[in-house]
């Protein structure tokens, strides 16, 4: 097997800084309080690195309870699921909500003000609309949660005064100096309401994240042998720029090939992950 060059070991080094750096955040996130100025978290970065797992991992590991929520779903639904969050458990309980991917959640400047009040000193997700037809596709437990929180206007308010967001997200958030236009400009009432970490990496880096993982975590099971493992690291670096995703998920489904087809795993990499 060829050795790693001092270059692939230097890129191997910095992903693994990038690891740490994102390990230390998850354990900072335990430490986000309702009563913070900005006690809400917004993490950019490269899809694939396992963004939303970190957070996850570390909550479990200080035995906090944590909420995830897709931000891929109509903005009633996200209420509803807010609604049900907050009808089910304690209200001196704080409760800590994961969200994962922004795209439907701020795809509008509707959803962005809807967001933009929960994330304010209004601490509240606020929906207006009639909710007839809607209400009609929720099951019993989501219909009682919603019918506790209807507001006077036909909609329904969920308080969120002892909420903290974590939204992980590929959907990069403009600073004062990146607004482009207007929704760029409601965009960066959300970077103004979070704390904002941006964790993307050029290319290189996250090469040597994904191998630093592979290489010297679980993610990849210990059964497999150290030299399949720096074989799939070179797959991935000479055929980095042809590969149809560059993720963990990416590695982990290419050592599932290796281990189903021990003799035709090459062929397989080459056919089913490359272009």
């Amino acid at each position: 097997m060829k050795k790693f060059t001092t270059e692939m070991s230097t890129y191997i080094k910095d992903g693994k800084f990038q690891r740490k750096r994102l390990e230390t955040l998850g354990s900072e996130v335990c430490n986000l309080s309702p009563k913070d100025r900005f006690p809400h978290l917004y993490l950019f970065a490269n899809p694939g690195i396992g963004k939303t797992h970190t957070i996850n991992e570390s909550m479990k590991k200080h035995r906090i309870e944590n909420f995830n929520i897709t931000g891929n779903i109509s903005m009633f639904q996200f209420g509803v699921k807010l609604a049900v969050i907050n009808h089910t458990t304690p209200s001196n309980i704080i409760k800590y909500i994961t969200i994962d991917d922004c795209n439907e959640l701020l795809k509008n400047t509707e959803n962005i003000n809807i967001v933009k009040n929960m994330l304010s000193d209004e601490k509240a997700y606020t929906y207006n609309k009639n909710m007839r037809t809607l209400l009609q596709s929720l099951t019993p437990k989501e219909s009682v949660a919603v019918r506790s929180h209807t507001s006077e206007l036909g909609g329904f308010r969920v308080p969120l005064n002892n909420f903290v967001f974590i939204f992980t997200s590929n959907t990069k958030l403009p600073s004062d100096d990146e607004v482009r236009n207007e929704r760029g400009l409601h965009l960066n009432a959300i970077y103004s309401r979070v704390m904002y970490k941006d964790y993307t990496m050029k290319s290189t880096t996250l090469w040597g994240y994904i191998s630093d993982i592979i290489l010297n975590t679980n993610a990849i099971p210990k059964s497999i042998p150290k030299l399949i493992k720096q074989e799939l690291c070179w797959f991935l670096y000479e055929n980095w720029e042809s590969l149809n995703e560059r993720s963990v998920r990416t590695a982990q489904k290419m050592i599932q090939e290796y281990t189903k087809h021990k003799v035709a795993y090459i062929s397989i990499w080459e056919n089913e992950f490359k272009k």
